[in-house]
C-alpha cells in the first residue's frame, strides 16, 4: 500500500462508477462522480470515467456529453467478456479489472458499493498487476449500511457476498474518502480495518 502525496502534478485518473449524471438524472453517487470528474479535469488532470452499468436504458444525454467533452473527460463503458463468469455478479468486477488492466491509470477512484474495484485491488495486493496505481475508495454507503438504514435485516446471498467484498475493497485501498464522518465511524464500528480516511463534504 502506498501513501498518496497529493495530486499536484497532472495524473491519469480513472473514476469507476455504476451511476453517472447523463445516464441517470438523479442519484447521489452519479452526481458526486460527475462533479468530481469535472473538477479534477479543470485542475489539469487527465480524467476518464468507467461507467459500469451493463444494461443502459438510454445513450449519454447530449448536454452532459458536451459538459464532459468541454473539460476533456472521457466516458467509457465496460468491455464485453469473452468467457462466462460464475457467480454472475462477479462479471462486473472482472470487466472492471480488464478495463483498468488494459491501460492502468496513475489513480483509480471507485465507490465502495458493490466493490467494483475489488479484483483490481486484490491483484495489486498479490503483486500481479497495478503495482504503480494508487486506489482511492470513495464511500457513499455500503450495502449493509443501506440495509440498516432501511431497517431491513434480511440479507440475500448476493448481499452477504458483497458485504465481504466491500469490506475488503475498503481495507485494501490506499485512502478512503467519504462525505460523512458518520459513515467512516460506522465501518470502523463494524470491525473494518479502515486505512487513512478523509472526510470531504459534498458541495
Amino acid at each position: 500500500r502506498r501513501r498518496l502525496v497529493g495530486l499536484v502534478s497532472p495524473r491519469r485518473i480513472t473514476l469507476v462508477s455504476s451511476q453517472l449524471l447523463g445516464f441517470e438524472q438523479s442519484g447521489g453517487v452519479g452526481a458526486a462522480t460527475a462533479h468530481l470528474a469535472i473538477a479534477l479535469a479543470r485542475s489539469g488532470h487527465n480524467i476518464d470515467i468507467l461507467y459500469t452499468q451493463e444494461q443502459v436504458r438510454q445513450p449519454l444525454d447530449p448536454e452532459w456529453a458536451r459538459r464532459y467533452d468541454e473539460v476533456g473527460v472521457a466516458v467509457r463503458r465496460l468491455p464485453a467478456l469473452e468467457a462466462p463468469v460464475d457467480p454472475p455478479y462477479f462479471a462486473r468486477l472482472r470487466a472492471v479489472e480488464l478495463a483498468l488492466r488494459a491501460d492502468p491509470p496513475d489513480v483509480v477512484i471507485a465507490h465502495e458499493y458493490g466493490a467494483p474495484a475489488y479484483l483490481a485491488l486484490r491483484l495489486r495486493q498479490l503483486g500481479l498487476a497495478f503495482t504503480d496505481t494508487s486506489f482511492v475508495v470513495y464511500c457513499h454507503g455500503t450495502g449493509r449500511w443501506v440495509k440498516d438504514l432501511m431497517g431491513n435485516p434480511r440479507l440475500s446471498a448476493e448481499t452477504i457476498s458483497h458485504v465481504r467484498l466491500e469490506q475488503t475493497g475498503v481495507e485494501l485501498a490506499d485512502i478512503v474518502v467519504s462525505p460523512s464522518a458518520y459513515l467512516v465511524d460506522w465501518m470502523r464500528d463494524q470491525g473494518w480495518q479502515v486505512p487513512e480516511a478523509r472526510v470531504v463534504p459534498l458541495v
